[in-house]
């Protein structure tokens, strides 16, 4: 007996933790020709007192965003158009105006997934939470209803933060299993996979059947004790490719003060940036600037390639983050862009996915801002600086809801 324990069984044994173990270290599942992950490939917008255009893995921008989650200050999350430089936008104009505290994170491509994972990291801060979300109806056509691209989703989903999502007892197992579903999905774009990202790629895998199970349980597990142990660091590795950007020296969110609740001339405020949008598209009749204009327009339409809502991932996604909202009692609101139908022919194409945008967000009792409009006898000109990026105009009237819903509403 005992020469066949350890002549056999034990080897054996051994064997089977070192292949474990190795495959728990190697940065699974390796660089795959063809599909590399390039970190942060486009230039991210400097951060400010109110704005982080991403938490770039820095502690000090993760800290600053719990903060205001648990804090009461309005956290609003978008893309591209938040970093647009207007003194208009609402994490300049209503800290500044009316003396209450908003924070603006995201830049281009900062998605519902990458918003949902951030905000799933984080549900020890969540409840009661002041959140605003800027949709974009480009998300939900063509290549962007994919859902959030991997470089995004890592730029800003440090190791920590996932370890958070993973661990937390408040957070049902639902979401954890769809954030899991997203990463086993980009896990060949990942060039250097830390044990989070393994963890949810093998929680996703298992999930499928019974071989499945079977066959990545062991992984899941052995992942699971890697980070319970902390041993992560031991090793450097992390979850993207090349090197974390440096910390930078951010100034924390400002002291809460008195909101100001003195009446200010919306309207006045709102046909004053109509008349100057106005004056700066004399060349066309589409309220487009004319250098925008004369440059890449000069009448010619854009197409859109709608997709249905069953395989609109971007549109699943959203209705996660909805629920995610909802679980957490979250005081959310939604804004929905306009797009420029002058531009866009016919914009109707997309009337189905926003209508089922705004039918979800009814259902679950979040008030939403819908500035999107296709046809072009209501449309507002004076919304749009292009065929997408609003003006002073529709950003005085995000101004005015926030205040409704933030300021004299509660």
């Amino acid at each position: 007996m005992k020469p066949i324990l350890t002549e056999h069984i034990l080897p054996l044994f051994l064997a089977c933790f070192i292949v474990c173990l190795a495959f728990a270290l190697s940065p699974f599942p390796g660089k795959i020709t063809g599909s590399p992950h390039r970190h942060m490939v486009q230039q991210i917008p400097v951060a400010n007192d109110h704005y982080i255009p991403a938490l770039l893995h820095i502690p000090e921008n993760e800290q600053r965003l719990r903060e205001a989650l648990e804090s009461g200050t309005l956290v609003i999350l978008g893309s591209s158009e938040l970093t647009e430089t207007s003194y208009t936008l609402p994490y300049r104009f209503v800290p500044e105006t009316m003396r209450f505290p908003v924070l603006g994170v995201g830049h281009a491509g900062y998605q519902s997934m990458a918003m949902l994972a951030t905000l799933g990291s984080m549900t020890a801060e969540l409840r009661h939470a002041r959140v605003l979300i800027i949709l974009s109806p480009g998300w939900f056509e063509d290549l962007s209803s994919k859902g959030t691209n991997i470089s995004v989703f890592l730029e800003n989903l440090s190791d920590p933060m996932l370890e958070d999502l993973i661990r937390s007892p408040e957070l049902p197992h639902a979401f954890k299993l769809y954030v899991a579903g997203y990463v086993a999905g980009q896990i060949s774009n990942i060039t250097k996979a830390s044990t989070p990202y393994r963890y949810l790629y093998h929680l996703s895998a298992s999930g499928k059947n019974l071989i499945s199970n079977t066959l990545h349980k062991p992984f899941l597990v052995l992942n699971g004790w890697w980070m319970s142990r902390g041993m992560e660091n031991l090793f450097g590795t992390n979850g993207v490719t090349g090197n974390d950007p440096e910390p930078d020296d951010q100034a924390g969110i400002s002291g809460t003060q008195q909101p100001v609740t003195a009446w200010i001339n919306w309207d006045s405020l709102i046909d004053q940036a109509g008349r100057i949008a106005g004056s700066r598209s004399s060349t066309n009749q589409w309220g487009i600037e004319d250098d925008y204009y004369l440059t890449y327009i000069r009448g010619n339409h854009g197409s859109l390639r709608p997709v249905p809502p069953a395989r609109n991932r971007e549109l699943h996604d959203l209705g996660m983050l909805v629920r995610l909202l909802k679980q957490f009692d979250c005081k959310a609101t939604f804004v929905i862009q306009p797009l420029n139908p002058y531009y866009y022919q016919p914009l109707t194409v997309l009337q189905p996915t926003i209508q089922a945008i705004t039918d979800t967000l009814s259902a679950a009792g979040f008030p939403c801002l819908n500035l999107f409009e296709a046809d072009t006898t209501r449309y507002q000109k004076a919304l749009l600086r292009d065929v997408m990026h609003m003006d002073d105009a529709a950003w005085y009237q995000i101004n005015r809801f926030i205040e409704d819903q933030y300021i004299n509403h509660e």
